[in-house]
């Protein structure tokens, strides 16, 4: 691809964003013995094919298979460019099966850029453009055949980059066109009349492609709510799990209201406090990239009970089975969600029983009865 065509259809940080696939390879030979590169994957994004008269769209997901045949022989000299270098070589033939349609064109040079500094159109680093010959047919080059969604297009190109410059050394071809050597491919297109001048109003794309049959995993994406709760009730609320990224996920929560915790996608627990509670949730990918949502948890008022209160005084009565407390004429209950703090001569326990009688200070939060009578309490210390 000529640096002024792809300046035409993206931008460099474009191409830096583009999926990372893996390209198979059939074994290449020795310099000037042929060698074909296979591959085959998915479309990572919709695809618009418009030649101003057939228009047209490939999906998403479909499948394509491709190859290329070239010989390894240097047809052009090595010259400066970019801060590095650019060598020339041929390939014999490129075609690609997409979603049924087949398109091949050949034969052409490949551009091979080694070490590349400044920006002139490729991206900085190692790559390998395959191109089209300057010809008769069309500007770039001789016409490919076939359609793609039933539409007749001027030229295509298979490219392979690797920012990291590290795939190409002394402007070889390399031996292998694997993921390790080239983290990022992508095929391009011109639509429009086939034999027009490129610029006459064709229209260009680059396709990003992933190998496999599988696509790259959707952003990371998380969207969780909760359920309104009561005090002293038991809740149980599973908020949606997260999607895209890489599973397994994992979870956290913080900010619940006490008496709740969390296990899995699940809040679970006895409030024992009233109130509108900010918490977060995080979603947490295999590979360490996190989500965070902040969600209002409700909690309202046991519908037995009042308003908030608390107080202290000393106790002036033990129910029968340590059922309540009498309190300076408030009757005090509890329930197992309770905070309890009992001190006693043999040390701190956090229930009521024997330990617990009448003349002992006492102080407590709560929930007032409906009556005003009596404290439902979320939290009590005695002695």
């Amino acid at each position: 691809m000529h640096p002024t065509k792809y300046l035409a259809s993206a931008t460099v940080a474009a191409l830096a964003a583009l999926a990372a696939s893996a390209v198979p390879i059939a074994p290449a030979g020795a310099t000037g013995v042929p060698a074909t590169v296979t591959f085959s994957g998915t479309v990572t994004t919709a695809m618009g094919v418009n030649n101003g008269t057939n228009v047209a769209t490939i999906p998403a997901g479909t499948a394509y298979t491709g190859s290329f045949s070239y010989d390894p022989a240097q047809v052009g000299t090595t010259t400066s460019f970019g801060g590095g270098t650019r060598t020339v070589y041929s390939f014999t033939s490129l075609a690609f099966t997409i979603g049924g349609s087949t398109a091949t064109s050949g034969p052409g040079t490949i551009d091979v850029f080694d070490n590349l500094t400044t920006n002139v159109g490729y991206p900085s680093g190692d790559s390998v453009y395959v191109n089209f010959t300057q010809g008769t047919t069309n500007t770039m080059g001789v016409s490919p055949t076939g359609l793609l969604a039933g539409a007749a297009f001027n030229w295509m190109g298979l490219a392979f980059l690797d920012a990291g410059g590290t795939a190409i050394t002394n402007g070889q071809l390399p031996s292998s066109f694997g993921t390790a050597a080239f983290p990022v491919q992508f095929a391009e297109f011109n639509f429009g009349t086939a034999g027009t001048p490129f610029g006459a109003g064709n229209t260009s794309m680059i396709q990003s492609m992933s190998t496999g049959g599988t696509p790259p995993p959707a952003p990371l994406a998380f969207a969780p709510a909760l359920a309104a709760g009561t005090v002293g009730v038991p809740y149980a609320s599973t908020f949606a799990p997260a999607t895209g990224g890489l599973g397994p996920y994992s979870y956290s929560a913080a900010g619940l209201p006490a008496g709740l915790t969390l296990s899995g996608t699940t809040v679970s627990g006895t409030p024992s406090v009233g109130g509108m509670f900010p918490v977060t949730l995080t979603a947490t990918d295999s590979a360490g990239v996190a989500v965070s949502v902040q969600v209002v948890l409700g909690i309202g008022a046991h519908a037995h009970f009042g308003v908030p209160c608390e107080g202290s005084g000393t106790i002036d009565k033990v129910g029968p089975h340590d059922s309540y407390l009498l309190v300076g004429g408030h009757k005090v209950t509890w329930t197992a969600a309770t905070e309890i703090t009992v001190t006693t001569p043999a040390g701190v326990q956090h229930v009521i029983d024997g330990a617990v009688v009448p003349g002992m200070a006492i102080s407590y939060e709560g929930l007032t009865t409906r009556s005003g009578a009596g404290v439902h309490a979320g939290q009590l210390t005695i002695g």
